[in-house]
């Protein structure tokens, strides 16, 4: 009945006549749609079939609907009862006539599909065949003409010059055609050069190295090197086709070296000129083809053209409409499914109409199995005519027809009888009826602005009563949901006025807000009226650098079904501050439609907080390595200040002193390393994602780490990967020593074995983690595994917990493992810690690897010529360091050039005031009191624009090539430097252009 309540409402006009209307059932009963849309059937049922109310608007005298009521009701069971009687007899008829039919139909079809699959298959192995073909055809060719420069050689050796059998050679084969005039010979010297092309004479005397073909390969450098190689062979390649358009025809060449002048004799030929004769072949063969009575295959072309039909061929140019032009309509229709069909992958039956080829006035209906041959552009079928069986079932159908009517004669005289029994027993009835059914009527009246129930004590029918039961239910129960639907909402208003967050619920294709309700003027400082009313939208508030991370997070909401988006990004509130916010949400179906529905949580003072955490965690591992650093320190120091005092005591002896100093530059070099190593660590740039090696950073973090860990552990590194992920490098060399320094402090007392290994992995759909299922992909796993005292279960729970720590009070702040695992959170990355009381530990890092690096750049070093030539320029030299200045000044004066040496950046831009051209390049340290470096070097070159300047730095974090390029600076130096490292730089901006 839909989803209407039908109302019988007294006429104003006269008591005994009603009018029916209708509303909405959902209206009035939101919640119990469904039993009460039960009770409201049975009701109306029961109104309109017993007191025989008719449609909407229509006036109706039920005394009188009520007399013919009974009438009809008798006539219409008895019509039932012939119907069914009727029905059934044709229901067998029907199941029997089906299974002759699917029988017959399933032989028939058995038949035809054999037929056409042996044509498929015969087909397809000819095709198959074409490129075999062709190769033996053209490799015959080939030995054809190389046994006739064979034999030319040896016939005119000792009597004509090479280039006069060369010649008579060329005027034989220039002339031979084969293959309907496609076919001819080349031949080409070993070096490149064209010495015969009969197709195309001009491009004789060519070399061809450079020659291509459509695909771009180099055909005649391939030729030579199969030459070479093999001394013959095929060759395929893509050529133009003489006079047709177009050059993309696949040919197949075949090549044979003739030594004695070093060319190699070929020719080729196209691969679909082959298929075409095969083609034109098989056609003749099909078209011969007759099974059964009237069987046979027919073949057309995907766009209509004939091909065979009927045991005949046609040149298909004609479509198959245009051969049977007396029905070229219908036969349109037909070849539309014969295409439809040709393009499954296994074929398909089409069933149709159309006349017998035998006998052009009869038509019958026909079956056909189709298959399509793309590669050939063609479709194969074959068909069978269906009049056989039916002609069978008609004769069975005139018997049905003749029982039929007997029982309609028997039936009618059965109903006539039951008829007049029956109508004095309906009249009484029908008096009780309308009371009761009146009762209803006034009761779903009244029920969408009244509470009362039917007084049950007024029914005399105990169906009826039954469903008077069920309405007063329904009545009760409408109520209490009307009341808990007020106190639902009321609830949800609450909680959405007084989130702390954001609770959202937006338009997935425009991002329109059905719902934006909490705190939103407390973290964005717009109200939510703005947002709901259009003003503002929130997509506009994202910061412009977590754009394609929150585009990231939607794109996977949309195309992942379940998908739970999860991530942090900056927005810009009211003021144009930064907030970091926390978004949860997930696709949500509402009435066939698809929305976001999430929270919005500000988590800025969490990332303030975890910042801090970042740095302090930092300054502690520092802490740790200093010992072992000092150490290393000392010991470098103590090498260089021993090879020098050597070196002081031999100076007689150069050898000696030479080597002695190699020691000394040795551990200066060494000293360098380490302090970048710890500036590399130490460095707190913003985090920011980047293509990284893995195993570089690794390996780079344990150089350093070497210096802080006691003899008594011994230090295993295994990497196994080169594989790179997107991170931050300063944060991976955090996690490493983290990870490492944890480890060995588990082992300081005992000592033991730290093993650090990083490889490749795999992970599939099915591996698990936590529990929880990994994305699939690959990962690049850090091992960190000592063998110290281990965890039991309880402090295996704790360990990333922050400040939690096993130390003794002043020993650690309980931040590493915490911070390690934000980190890996930052990197999409997962921790998985093994560990065992007296069994040690052992902590996997995964990462996602990226599958290239291509954006990243990789710094190679120059290569320094040491026989460095001397120059005559005049160079200002600036350093605040007298033993810099001292060494500066013997360096470059040793190669010739004039020094003037300043110890602060005042006095040398006073001097370069006074006389501007007395310089020509400035070589000066970046940090000094006074005037720095850079401030130097601006004001110089507003002076001087263009004049060369080399910077000298110990360690400046914040100023890059990049800045010394936009200031004019030619090359910055890192401190220490090699000394001839200087000089070449020096030559290079001297050297002449």
């Amino acid at each position: 009945m839909g989803r209407y309540l039908y109302w019988i409402v007294p006429s104003e006009n006269h008591r005994r006549v009603y009018d029916i209307c209708s509303i909405p059932a959902c209206h009035l009963f939101k919640d119990k749609k469904t039993k009460f849309d039960s009770i409201c059937f049975y009701v109306i049922i029961v109104a309109k079939k017993i007191l025989g109310l008719k449609a909407v608007g229509k006036k109706i005298d039920l005394i009188r609907i009520i007399r013919i009521w009974g009438t009809f009701f008798l006539l219409g069971l008895g019509v039932i009862f012939i119907l069914i009687d009727v029905l059934n007899s044709y229901r067998d008829f029907n199941q029997q006539a089906k299974q002759m039919r699917s029988e017959f139909i399933d032989r028939q079809k058995n038949i035809i599909r054999q037929e056409v699959l042996r044509v498929v298959d015969m087909v397809r192995y000819e095709k198959s065949q074409s490129e075999t073909i062709t190769e033996k055809k053209i490799k015959l060719r080939v030995y054809e003409a190389y046994s006739i420069a064979q034999n030319i050689y040896h016939q005119y050796n000792l009597t004509e010059s090479e280039v006069r059998m060369q010649q008579i050679l060329k005027d034989v084969l220039r002339p031979i055609r084969f293959e309907n005039g496609l076919g001819y010979y080349f031949a080409t010297r070993i070096d490149g050069a064209e010495m015969l092309f009969a197709d195309r004479p001009e491009m004789e005397g060519q070399n061809l190295l450079s020659l291509q073909d459509t695909r771009g390969r180099y055909v005649i450098q391939d030729m030579i090197q199969l030459i070479k190689k093999d001394g013959e062979g095929f060759y395929e390649y893509h050529w133009s086709k003489p006079g047709i358009s177009g050059n993309g025809f696949k040919k197949i060449s075949f090549i044979k070296r003739f030594e004695p002048w070093d060319w190699f004799i070929g020719t080729g030929l196209y691969v679909d000129d082959i298929e075409d004769q095969i083609k034109n072949n098989l056609l003749e063969n099909i078209s011969r083809i007759r099974f059964g009575k009237e069987g046979y295959i027919f073949v057309n072309r995907l766009g209509g053209d004939a091909l065979v039909s009927n045991g005949q061929v046609f040149p298909g140019t004609k479509k198959l409409w245009e051969i049977f032009n007396d029905h070229s309509s219908e036969m349109k229709e037909i070849f539309s499914k014969e295409y439809q069909a040709a393009l499954k992958p296994e074929g398909d039956y089409i069933e149709y109409s159309f006349i017998k080829l035998s006998d052009a006035n009869l038509r019958s209906k026909k079956i056909s199995f189709i298959f399509g041959l793309p590669e050939f552009n063609w479709l194969v079928g074959a068909g069978v005519y269906l009049d056989d069986v039916e002609n069978e079932i008609d004769r069975m159908n005139g018997s049905l027809v003749k029982q039929i009517k007997t029982k309609i004669f028997y039936f009618a005289l059965i109903v006539v009888v039951v008829l007049g029994l029956f109508f004095l027993f309906f009249n009484l009835l029908n008096e009780k009826l309308k009371t009761d059914i009146l009762l209803f009527v006034s009761f779903f009246k009244k029920a969408a602005s009244s509470d009362d129930e039917i007084n049950r004590n007024l029914i005399k029918f105990n169906e009826l009563d039954q469903i008077a039961e069920y309405a007063n239910e329904m009545q009760s129960d409408r109520i209490k949901a009307i009341e808990n639907l007020k106190e639902s909402e009321k609830k949800h208003r609450l909680f959405v006025t007084s989130y702390q967050g954001i609770a959202y619920q937006v338009d997935i294709d425009h991002f329109n807000p059905l719902l934006f309700g909490g705190s939103v003027k407390q973290i964005v400082g717009f109200s939510a009226e703005d947002f709901l009313q259009g003003n503002i939208n929130w997509l506009d508030l994202i910061h412009s650098e977590d754009a394609e991370l929150f585009q990231g997070e939607f794109e996977k909401l949309r195309f992942k079904p379940g998908y739970l988006a999860d991530n942090e990004y900056r927005v810009k509130n009211k003021n144009g501050e930064d907030r970091w916010v926390k978004d949860t949400g997930r696709v949500v179906r509402i009435n066939e439609k698809d929305y976001i529905q999430g929270t919005i949580v500000d988590i800025t003072e969490k990332k303030t907080i975890e910042a801090h955490l970042h740095h302090a965690q930092k300054m502690e591992a520092i802490g740790s390595l200093a010992g072992g650093i000092a150490h290393d320190f000392n010991n470098i120091l103590s090498g260089m200040m021993g090879y020098a005092q050597l070196a002081q005591n031999n100076l007689k002896n150069t050898e000696k002193v030479e080597e002695y100093l190699k020691r000394v530059v040795s551990g200066a070099q060494r000293a360098s390393e380490i302090v970048q190593q710890i500036l590399t660590f130490s460095r707190q740039a913003e985090y920011k994602k980047q293509p990284i090696n893995m195993g570089h950073e690794v390996t780079e973090s344990l150089k350093l780490l070497k210096a802080s860990i006691p003899a008594i552990v011994d230090l295993i590194a295994k990497i196994e990967s080169n594989a790179w992920i997107s991170g931050d490098s300063t944060k991976i060399h955090q996690v490493v020593m983290n990870l490492c320094t944890n480890g060995y402090h588990a082992m300081k007392e005992t000592g033991g074995s730290l093993h650090i290994s990083l490889d490749d992995i795999i992970v599939s759909e099915q591996t698990r983690f936590k529990n929880k299922p990994m994305p699939p992909g690959n990962f690049v796993r850090l091992t960190v595994t000592d063998t110290g005292h281990g965890m039991d279960h309880r402090t295996l729970a704790q360990v990333m917990e922050p400040y939690f720590t096993t130390k003794e009070t002043g020993q650690g702040t309980g931040l590493g493992l915490s911070l390690v695992k934000a980190i890996v959170d930052e990197h999409d990355g997962f921790i998985d810690i093994h560990s065992k009381i007296n069994k040690g530990t052992t902590v996997h890092v995964f990462f996602p690897a990226i599958s290239h690096q291509n954006n990243f750049r990789q710094h190679t070093k120059k290569i320094i010529d040491k026989s460095l030539s001397k120059g005559n320029e005049r160079i200002m030299v600036v350093d605040d360091e007298e033993a810099i200045r001292s060494l500066l000044k013997i360096l470059l004066e040793k190669y010739g050039y004039q020094v003037t040496l300043f110890q602060n950046g005042s006095d040398a831009l006073e001097a370069f005031r006074l006389d501007p051209g007395r310089y020509d390049l400035i070589v000066t340290d970046m940090t000094m009191p006074k005037l720095s470096g850079i401030e130097l070097s601006k004001a110089v070159l507003k002076i001087k624009s263009g004049l060369p300047i080399i910077m000298c730095t110990g360690y400046n974090d914040n100023f890059t090539e990049n800045n010394g390029l936009q200031i004019g600076i030619r090359t910055i130096l890192q401190k220490p430097f090699d000394n001839a490292k200087l000089v070449y730089e020096i030559q290079e901006i001297f050297r002449p252009a």
